[in-house]
């Protein structure tokens, strides 16, 4: 594999690229005091309908503790519900109120606004390359990231579980 500089690298790309694009839905989503992990969860929750708390950290690709404290935070603000689930009271189920169904309508609008910046100079077959790209780039870092914490004597670093 032929060495690249820091400075051309994958991971400074992606990582610099993440960067702008949350720097970039923070102004957006300012007026709406959210931020982009609360859209996600609104986005997940509108499409699925009725999530527990796993599930949605799941589909809306974070942890649970993230999950949790973007939840807490939705609850607070009257866009998200939470109830005891009728099969397990030990769970709860989280949907979206009516203003949370209404807010996420209109966030749908900005979020296609973003992809089409994001798309507004690649052809399709480079948009298709660049997620197929991602998606493989995405398995290949879950599948290292499992392989290291079932590596015995494999320390991690403060404050990780």
């Amino acid at each position: 594999m032929q060495s690249l500089s820091w400075q051309g690298s994958l991971s400074l790309l992606i990582a610099s690229t993440r960067r702008k694009l949350k720097q970039h839905y923070m102004r957006r989503l300012s007026e709406h005091a959210l931020t982009p992990a609360q859209m996600s969860a609104m986005f997940c929750l509108e499409e699925e309908g009725e999530l527990c708390l796993k599930s949605l950290a799941a589909h809306a690709r974070t942890d649970e503790p993230t999950a949790s404290r973007l939840v807490t935070r939705l609850v607070a603000s009257g866009r998200v519900r939470m109830k005891v689930d009728a099969d397990d009271r030990r769970r709860t189920k989280l949907t979206l109120t009516p203003s949370g169904r209404a807010l996420t309508r209109r966030l749908r609008l900005l979020a296609a606004e973003v992809e089409a910046t994001l798309l507004s100079e690649l052809s399709t077959s480079q948009h298709q390359a660049l997620t197929s790209g991602l998606q493989k780039v995405t398995a290949n870092l879950e599948r290292a990231s499992a392989r290291s914490t079932q590596a015995p004597g494999v320390h991690r670093a403060r404050g990780q579980r």
